[in-house]
């Protein structure tokens, strides 16, 4: 075939793409175009000789036979809808909220002996005025005292608190540690401040260390369910290579 009929041929290869065919100098035939569009979401999606995802959709989806995108879709549908059901049975979510700053110092200094007995020591007329004042509602400028212990440098600094929110006393100090949102959790990260403060181990009171173990078992809860997971993605990819490699049928498919 000389030059000008391969150049020929080419072009009439290129028109006829144009309608989804082919053109060979012995033949014309369809050309398979490897983007197809979901029916449902209009998603395009990229799919190789043998039928299966490559490009398109979420990385777990990749290897999986696009006539099994439906079935694999409804099984992790309902997968996650049965895990959601656990999690909330075995792990019922609660507020986590001490009702006021006093009310959670009192539940401070229960869970640590150590500290009421610091507190006890260094406690004086300025500690006195500072909880009149929050008992009532911190109506006016907040009471001040003379600044001599340099140990609560520490806790001023890492909350940015200068001038009149200063904290000038240790009973100032523990309010100032627990987290203004009210929030258990937060205290996790508040409290090693006060530790380094007073040189004290510290531990948190049973509703935050409650909230602290809830954490970490649903967060082991949630990574057992990642591999749930996969597991469903995993099997479908396995039963992809089954049929395409012709040792299975779908309904033979181990998911």
């Amino acid at each position: 075939m000389t030059s000008g009929q391969k150049q020929a041929a080419w072009g009439l290869a290129a028109t006829l793409a144009a309608f989804g065919l082919g053109a060979w100098p012995f033949g014309v035939f369809p050309i398979r175009n490897p983007w197809v569009t979901l029916r449902r979401t209009r998603q395009r999606v990229f799919i190789d000789d043998g039928g299966r995802i490559e490009k398109g959709l979420p990385k777990r989806y990749r290897g999986i036979l696009l006539r099994d995108l439906s079935k694999v879709s409804r099984q992790v549908t309902k997968t996650k809808r049965r895990q959601r059901r656990e999690l909330a049975k075995l792990f019922p979510r609660s507020r986590g909220k001490f009702r006021n700053k006093e009310a959670a110092a009192r539940e401070l200094l229960a869970a640590n002996p150590q500290l009421r007995e610091f507190l006890d020591a260094h406690f004086g007329r300025d500690d006195e005025r500072y909880l009149k004042w929050m008992r009532n509602g911190r109506r006016g400028p907040k009471p001040t005292g003379p600044y001599a212990d340099g140990r609560l440098d520490g806790i001023n600094y890492t909350w940015d608190l200068h001038g009149a929110r200063a904290a000038n006393t240790w009973t100032e100090a523990i309010y100032a540690t627990l987290p203004s949102s009210g929030r258990w959790e937060e205290l996790e990260e508040r409290l090693p401040v006060l530790e380094e403060a007073t040189g004290l181990s510290l531990e948190l009171p049973p509703a935050a260390a409650r909230l602290q173990t809830s954490r970490g078992d649903r967060e082991r809860y949630a990574a057992g369910a990642e591999d749930e997971l996969d597991d469903v993605y995993g099997r479908a990819r396995e039963a992809a290579v089954m049929q395409t490699g012709g040792e299975g049928e779908l309904e033979e498919a181990p998911f």
